[in-house]
């Protein structure tokens, strides 16, 4: 690959080399988009344009104290990798960390003789290097590295060399800050435009109307009108104009009646004196529309810069409203003074009757009621009646519950009562209606008859005889409860007399107060019912469930409390148990709770929960940053303690059985009616599936984003230089970028067929084959393709001259080839031998590289997805290659593996069986 259009020709001095890559150290700062990318462009500029041997930069991870290369160019061959400086102790009295902790540049002028580098000298001097300089990197003023360079001859930096490389060194650093000022610049940018959106948003939602008024000097200086520069939809409706057409016009046009009322001149001197300007109540009379209107309005004015911002209220319909008011006031004083006595009187009786409610029978509540309301005025009787419709095609029956005056005190509680289909639909609707001394309704339903009558056919009915003497109207008040209709509370009235709303009301409240307490006595008898299958609904339930006294005792536990706690192994508590309380709320002294504490009888389960068995080992917990759980962390303890729920914590857990899980717990406080505090409810719900399936989702999502955006920028920036200035680049540099992106294609296709692999393989798709295919062929086509992506490195294939076809795939051969070649070619150094070797049934290929090798910890790791070598962790990869090609390869009936060569560097083989026609 060409070193570019800038590349000096070997005859110049070293300082002109310098000055050269000097110059194109401050290009590439330019074009840099990350830290990365400038420190290893300056590395690479530094030994191929100022004819070094060797540089590298490496940064201070402040956490170890030790100096972290993140750089390299020029021959290497594993130097830096087996580097381990530090900034104390034995490995730090090289010239590095002497540079680093002195912030000044470190000559070595002969590393043959520098008693400094004897901890590095034989490694040096192996590869060549004699002489070498560290320069310190700034970062805020600051030292946060180091770039340190290597020469081939003794005392290869002389002044001048030392001189221009501090230069570069500060040109580096100096370009590291600026990519940090830009990305800071960009973050700004974006927060002040979404403030900008948010504002214009916010004034264009204005209930009121807002503008902004730009003044109109005249030749004196003076303010003599102002533009309307900005105005938001409900200015633009307040006066009756379209937005295009009031923006841009002068304010005396649109309201010329501003200057005679004084407006004008107080909007100057807002201006003028930047004293803002408040107006309640203005009178104020112009033409809107057309129609020349006397409104009322509250105003307010700013200066804001040079522009006046201003907004009005109008108050008109307010003012008039309040002298309408004040009118009504008086009259309504009047009446509701006759209206007290008696509200206070039902007020008592109201109260007098839900006081004796509280501890009555059914039959009880429903005698007081009764009476409660016939103390109403005009009331001569009554009836009070329980049930609902009864089955299809059967007459509706009420019963009599109670009865009083008149005829209802001869009928006997508990007889059944017919309801007309009229009066029975207002019931069910729930609403309160008047029936006539002729049964008929009295709301403008005409002479629908609502009447009611005896169940006994051979009876008189209700309506035949009347409830009292002088009979007169009824009120029908519905008895609601759960939004159901379940009786109803009949009223007869004297003659004569009409019920108006407040009794009607007071009747209303008095039948809701009944239904209620019902309502109560229905829902004692319906809990003592459904106490056992609440029990069992609550030991049955998928999460886990812990229910608490105040001071900690453990009152219940479900079965699958125990399992998340204990693991799958016997009974036991769920959660650690709560410190005792003294008698004044606070954690007691005395610890935690002993067996009679803990065995207290339960109200969800009779029997008591069990204690920790004796010698097993409670639960450890700690938060998800690690941090231990003590006694007090628990949320129940801190629950108890504040009184406030704690929701969704989670809790990393290893339980009493080994096991280790992520437990989300919540534990709400339970208070009883006055607020006083009664315990606690704590649900457990094990989330460790949940949790390690949203990390891998994570890992997969950032590495997939990250090894997308870095072909796709290169692809595009690439595209773009050509597209904007190809016609003007030397042929040296147009090839170059052409190259760049053909490499960066082939690598995201590469990418994007690896991850078609990996997501039908998490789909749980079959990807096994069983045809024949040519492995030799495959392997000639990727050697033709990689050869011309990796022009500096040596591909030799050792293939024997009769190779059987093996049972695969072509596609998957090729892809796995691809992988397996391209990894050897990326973290080898200069050769990589594929050699193909036969067996009787099966066939092996073999990738071999001259690489650092592999870790022998993580031979078998490196095939798992995003994991990658650690001694090559610092080249650009997303650990799928190696984990997709071991899948092909196992789909294909084989299997693959890595190795070390003896003499240095990985091995990576694979195996296939030869291809049997059935």
């Amino acid at each position: 690959m060409s070193r570019g259009v800038d590349e000096p020709p070997t005859s110049l001095e070293p300082l002109a080399r310098i000055y050269l890559a000097l110059s194109r150290i401050n290009r590439t700062i330019e074009r840099a988009d990350s830290e990365i990318e400038l420190l290893q462009s300056a590395c690479a500029t530094v030994v191929d344009v100022g004819g070094f041997r060797m540089a590298w930069a490496g940064v201070i991870d402040r956490a170890t104290g030790e100096v972290r290369p993140v750089a390299t160019a020029g021959h290497d061959d594993g130097y830096i990798a087996s580097l381990r400086i530090r900034l104390e102790g034995p490995e730090s009295n090289g010239p590095t960390a002497a540079a680093i902790r002195g912030d000044r540049t470190e000559v070595c002028r002969d590393i043959a003789s520098d008693p400094r580098m004897a901890p590095w000298r034989e490694a040096a001097l192996a590869r060549g290097f004699r002489s070498s300089a560290a320069l310190p990197l700034h970062r805020e003023g600051t030292v946060f590295g180091v770039l340190g360079v290597y020469a081939s001859e003794p005392r290869g930096f002389g002044p001048g060399e030392v001189d221009l490389l501090e230069e570069l060194a500060r040109d580096v650093s100096l370009g590291l800050e600026a990519l940090e000022a830009a990305a800071e610049r960009r973050r700004a940018a974006q927060v002040i435009e979404a403030s900008e959106a948010r504002f214009r948003t916010s004034l264009e939602t204005l209930l009121d109307p807002f503008v902004l008024l730009r003044p109109v000097r005249g030749a004196d200086g003076r303010i003599v009108d102002f533009v309307y520069d900005y105005a938001n939809a409900a200015a633009c409706a307040a006066n009756q104009m379209r937005r295009e057409d009031l923006v841009g016009s002068r304010l005396l046009d649109v309201l010329p009646e501003h200057e005679r009322a004084g407006l004008l001149e107080s909007y100057a001197r807002v201006m003028e004196t930047g004293e803002p300007l408040v107006l309640d109540d203005l009178d104020y009379v112009d033409v809107w529309g057309g129609r020349r209107m006397s409104r009322v309005f509250d105003i307010r004015a700013n200066r804001a810069g040079e522009w006046l911002a201003y907004t009005w209220r109008d108050v008109t319909d307010r003012r008039r409203a309040e002298r309408q008011r004040a009118q009504d006031l008086e009259r309504r004083v009047r009446e509701r003074t006759a209206q007290i006595e008696t509200a206070r009187e039902r007020a008592f009786a109201l109260a007098r009757f839900s006081a004796a409610a509280l501890d009555a029978t059914s039959d009880e509540v429903a005698g007081s009621l009764l009476e409660a309301v016939s103390g109403t005025t005009g009331v001569v009787g009554g009836l009070l009646l329980l049930g609902a419709r009864s089955a299809a095609g059967e007459a509706p029956l009420f019963r009599i519950a109670a009865a009083r005056g008149g005829r209802g005190e001869r009928e006997e509680t508990g007889a059944g009562v017919t309801v007309a289909e009229a009066a029975l639909r207002r019931i069910e609707a729930g609403e309160p209606f008047v029936v006539g001394p002729d049964a008929t309704l009295l709301d403008g339903a005409g002479s629908e008859r609502a009447g009611f009558g005896t169940a006994d056919p051979g009876a008189s009915g209700l309506d035949g005889a009347a409830m009292a003497t002088a009979a007169g109207r009824r009120l029908v008040v519905p008895l609601r409860r759960a939004g159901a209709s379940t009786g109803a509370l009949i009223l007869q009235f004297a003659k004569d007399h009409e019920p108006d709303q407040d009794e009607v009301a007071f009747v209303v409240s008095m039948a809701n107060a009944g239904a209620h307490a019902l309502e109560r006595l229905r829902i004692a008898r319906a809990e003592r019912e459904a106490r056992g299958m609440l029990d069992a609904v609550v030991a049955q339930m998928p999460v886990g469930v812990t229910v608490v006294g105040r001071s900690g005792e453990v009152l219940y536990r479900n079965a699958a409390d125990l399992a998340t706690f204990r693991g799958r192994r016997g009974p036991g508590a769920g959660v650690p148990e709560a410190p005792r309380r003294g008698p004044d709320g606070g954690p007691n002294a005395a610890g935690p709770p002993g067996d009679g504490d803990r065995d207290a009888p339960s109200e969800l389960d009779e029997s008591p929960a069990r204690a920790t068995p004796a010698g097993e080992a409670e639960p450890e917990a700690r938060a998800i940053d690690g941090t231990p759980y003590g006694p007090m962390d628990w949320p129940v303890v801190r629950s108890l303690a504040t009184g406030e729920p704690i929701v969704n914590e989670e809790i990393a857990l290893r339980r009493r059985d080994g096991t280790s899980a992520i437990v989300m717990q919540t534990s709400a406080p339970v208070r009883d009616r006055s607020g006083q505090l009664l315990g606690a409810v704590v649900v457990s719900l094990d989330i460790t599936e949940r949790r390690s399936a949203e990390q891998l989702r994570e890992a997969f999502v950032g590495v997939l984003s990250h090894e997308l955006r870095t072909p796709v920028t290169t692809i595009y920036g690439g595209a773009k230089m050509l597209q904007t200035r190809g016609a003007h680049l030397p042929a040296s540099v147009h090839d170059e970028i052409l190259s760049d992106i053909a490499g960066e294609s082939e690598r995201l296709g590469r990418l994007v067929e690896d991850l078609l692999v990996l997501a039908r393989a998490e789909r749980g798709v079959d990807l096994t084959v069983n045809g024949a295919a040519l492995l030799q062929h495959r392997l000639r086509t990727v050697l033709a393709a990689l050869t011309a992506e990796w022009p500096d490195r040596h591909f030799v294939a050792e293939i024997p001259e009769h190779v059987p076809p093996v049972t695969g795939d072509e596609g998957y051969l090729e892809q796995v080839l691809r992988n397996l070649i391209g990894n050897a070619a990326k973290y080898g150094r200069r050769e990589v031998l594929v050699r193909i070797e036969t067996t009787d049934d099966e066939v092996r290929a073999s990738v071999l590289d001259d690489g650092p090798g592999v870790e022998p910890s993580e031979l078998e790791r490196v095939f798992e997805l995003f994991v990658r070598g650690h001694a090559t962790s610092s080249l650009p990869g997303a650990g799928i290659g190696l984990f997709v090609a071991r899948r092909l390869v196992e789909a294909m009936g084989g299997r693959l593996w890595a190795e070390n060569r003896p003499e240095g560097g990985a091995a990576f083989r694979f195996v296939l069986p030869q291809f049997v026609e059935s």
